[in-house]
């Protein structure tokens, strides 16, 4: 490195951005100062926090549901009581009159705390407004309101300008919103979605776009309905997949309720209910929405046990198995899908000209010798402690050959 030109203090300024001086904080003149929470190891003043999931798990309800109890000053899942503040929303895919605003009122939100961000208007007239230009002036708008302890982003994506899967685009897009908190003093909740084909990954790597949106975020939550239920039963869950200042994991189980507005029944929305505490890591909670559930004994593995309990002891006439089969409530289709899994076969034994019902491990050898002994004897057969009715033509039905 002797040959680099790292002579600096020879150089001479070539442009206004070399007259900008960087200044250097000696860390003895800095006091620390406690995390200002407005939740408790959930929601931090002046900080990032990403709601992010799959479609329709309710991430923008419970953002709603989070903002009702603090515009209200009510008690969060907890039960921990929320300081009164004013909430500020953005959205660009939910409708203000027919979807936002009946939500805040299903949630019990004290609407003259409620304010929506609106059109940006200037010399060049009015636009909808835009995250990625206008964060500078909302904040001075923000002003007029005071208060501000929560803003709602939906979808957090809309803050980026550029590629939301490039890092440089994406953390620098994202600052803007880290400035406007920090300045503010309120907690962000940016929306977003989970990346298709995800399943069972990390929970903050799953988070749509560029790896900067779970890097600058400081509390990152995750919202989750189980794939395997529907509607009013489906197991849904919120939790901490990261936290930058206290536990991840743990979180709440929850529900989506449809409801009816009251003093208009024509107005259908939904909320929230709370359904209690969740304990675990993110990814272990993800899992029990995502991952199948355990698969029972089916029918046919009842079946199949049956008769393998049964012919344990050798060949059995096939009508006598059938009425057994009936006995324990297997019906004559599942039998035969059990026989065929199994591999069962069906024999003519001794010159008989009744089919019987042969384990496929047993060999020749102890077929000949249970035909010799005339097959099991049924009288003592296990089953035959069943009361076993006599079938209709259950032979003519079943599958015996």
């Amino acid at each position: 490195m002797t040959n680099a030109h790292l002579d600096y203090d020879n150089e001479e300024p070539k442009s206004a951005h070399d007259q900008v001086k960087i200044e250097i904080i000696c860390a003895k003149d800095i006091k620390p100062v406690a995390i200002d929470w407005v939740w408790e190891t959930y929601l931090a003043r002046g900080k990032l926090h990403i709601i992010a999931g799959k479609p329709a798990s309710g991430k923008t309800t419970i953002a709603i549901e989070l903002a009702a109890i603090i515009s209200r000053g009510g008690n969060f899942p907890d039960g921990s009581m929320a300081q009164q503040g004013n909430i500020l929303v953005w959205s660009s895919e939910d409708d203000t009159n027919d979807t936002l605003v009946p939500r805040f009122e299903a949630a019990g939100a004290d609407m003259s705390r409620v304010h929506f961000v609106g059109k940006a208007s200037g010399g060049f007239g009015s636009r909808p407004f835009d995250p990625s230009l206008d964060m500078k002036l909302l904040h001075t708008a923000v002003k007029a309101i005071g208060d501000v302890s929560l803003l709602i982003v939906d979808p957090i994506v809309s803050v980026v300008k550029g590629d939301t899967n490039s890092n440089s685009d994406t953390r620098k897009a994202l600052m803007t919103i880290v400035y406007f908190a920090a300045l503010t003093k309120c907690a962000v909740i940016g929306i977003t979605h989970f990346t298709k084909g995800t399943a069972g990954g990390d929970p903050v790597e799953r988070i749509t776009g560029s790896i900067s949106f779970g890097a600058v975020t400081r509390i990152a939550f995750i919202a989750a309905k189980s794939d395997h239920n529907d509607g009013k039963n489906a197991k849904r869950v919120l939790t901490r997949a990261k936290s930058s200042f206290g536990p991840d994991g743990d979180g709440f189980y929850y529900e989506i309720q449809n409801t009816i507005l009251p003093g208009d029944e024509k107005i259908s929305t939904s909320k929230v209910v709370w359904l209690g505490d969740a304990k675990g890591s993110a990814r272990q909670l993800l899992s029990q929405t995502e991952t199948p559930p355990v698969n029972k004994k089916t029918a046919i593995d009842d079946a199949a046990n049956f008769l393998t309990e049964s012919l344990q002891f050798g060949p059995i006439e096939s009508n006598v198995i059938v009425d057994w089969a009936k006995a324990k409530g297997i019906s004559i289709a599942t039998l035969n899908r059990a026989k065929q899994n199994l591999g069962v076969e069906s024999k003519r034994l001794n010159g008989s000209d009744k089919w019987s019902w042969v384990l496929p491990l047993r060999n020749e050898f102890e077929v000949d010798q249970c035909d010799q002994d005339n097959q099991v004897d049924h009288d003592y057969h296990p089953y035959m402690n069943d009361n076993v009715d006599n079938l209709d033509e259950m032979t003519d039905i079943c599958d015996l050959s």
